[in-house]
């Protein structure tokens, strides 16, 4: 037997587009219960195009350095994404300050690649 999609993609637009759904809903209860809060985004491009402009929130990014090149490894970033969502759950960590203290697994913030919306943590690669 073949195995059926089972994963809803934002992409998708088999039912209806999926971010003109979900977007005002994201956008209203954000603005409502967490205007003040800082929203720590983990989620992946894809995922990330649901957020507005209007809500206060900070992107982290994980890449890769060699020889002066930087990459994404797609299951890299997943594994980090879900190690950094652990870690900031664990420690309570609220403030952007402690968040660019974090190291994990060698990826370290970036000042020189970061800038108030988005938090570059790189992994020096040696080969």
């Amino acid at each position: 037997d073949g195995i059926n999609l089972y994963r809803l993609e934002m992409q998708d637009k088999t039912i209806k587009n999926l971010y003109h759904y979900w977007k005002p809903k994201i956008k209203s209860y954000l603005l409502e219960h967490h205007k003040e809060d800082l929203i720590i985004n983990l989620s992946s491009k894809e995922y990330e195009m649901v957020l507005d402009d209007a809500i206060k929130y900070v992107t982290i990014h994980f890449y890769e350095r060699k020889n002066n090149e930087f990459k994404q490894i797609s299951m890299m970033v997943k594994t980090m994404r879900g190690l950094f969502a652990r870690h900031l759950l664990i420690h309570q960590i609220d403030t952007i300050d402690q968040i660019k203290s974090i190291s994990i697994h060698d990826y370290h913030y970036d000042p020189s690649l970061s800038d108030q919306k988005n938090l570059v943590f790189i992994k020096e690669v040696t080969v």
